[in-house]
């Protein structure tokens, strides 16, 4: 006769299952909070770290397309010069269509909030037309104010907006400025008055007969949307010669980055 042993009064053992031991099959392990806090500190430090830096990499692409413009741009005014026994022409406008300047997009900066409103005279120069100074640059601007005739005027037709300041313009130098103050190769201090136009070409034009060697210095188109709106600076410019290079707002006070 078979005897069958007594069962155990001991309990059965639970089996532990390590920690670092997988997951059966088909089962689905889900993050706790803790994991799932740090995985969205780590993003947020990544973004903090990307986005400013994307913002920068956006700027830059915008000054470097605003620099291509303004290159552009004083090829045709020296293409115009080299038609006209080099006179200026009266607006930057007049280059469309004409003298390699067929984009209209050209005339435009990309910082320029009023780039698509295809409106003349809305702002200048990242200056209001409601500012004390706006005066005394607005006749610069391509159909603002009241300019001479012998140029003609502004080609508001196939130009809707122009965000430069263009020195050589057909404006009107303003009569409360009296002339340009400009010192000579010796130092000396000397004022230039516009000619019979009375243009603002005209005063520059005299300028440099009196500093030829600002030929290559002195600024012909003149952007001003990329600077800061407290030091307004840094302006961008193209001299008579195509030269690129970035200054003060008074471009005699600091230049720097010549291209």
């Amino acid at each position: 006769m078979t005897h069958l042993a007594a069962p155990s009064a001991d309990p059965p053992r639970r089996i532990r299952r390590s920690p670092l031991a997988r997951p059966a099959a088909g089962s689905r392990r889900t993050f706790t909070l803790i994991e799932l806090l740090i995985v969205i500190a780590i993003i947020a430090i990544l973004a903090g770290i990307l986005v400013p830096a994307l913002h920068s990499a956006k700027k830059k692409a915008r000054q470097s397309l605003c620099l291509s413009n303004l290159r552009q741009l004083g090829q045709g005014c020296r293409m115009y010069q080299d038609a006209y026994d080099e006179f200026y022409p009266g607006w930057l406008s007049s280059l469309a269509n004409d003298y390699t300047i067929s984009d209209p997009k050209l005339f435009v900066c990309p910082e320029d909030p009023d780039k698509e409103n295809n409106k003349w005279g809305v702002r200048s120069a990242n200056r209001h037309v409601n500012s004390p100074d706006f005066d005394s640059v607005k006749c610069t601007f391509d159909g603002y104010a009241p300019y001479h005739k012998a140029w003609g005027p502004p080609n508001t037709e196939d130009v809707k907006h122009v965000s430069y300041i263009y020195e050589f313009c057909a404006g009107f130098w303003p009569s409360s400025w009296g002339g340009d103050s400009v010192a000579d190769d010796g130092g000396n201090s000397r004022t230039v008055q516009p000619d019979s136009t009375g243009t603002w070409q005209s005063v520059k034009r005299a300028v440099l007969s009196v500093r030829q060697d600002w030929i290559d210095k002195i600024p012909m188109i003149r952007c001003f949307w990329h600077a800061d709106i407290q030091r307004m600076d840094p302006i961008m410019n193209i001299s008579t010669q195509g030269n690129v290079y970035l200054s003060k707002s008074q471009w005699q006070k600091g230049t720097w980055g010549g291209q």
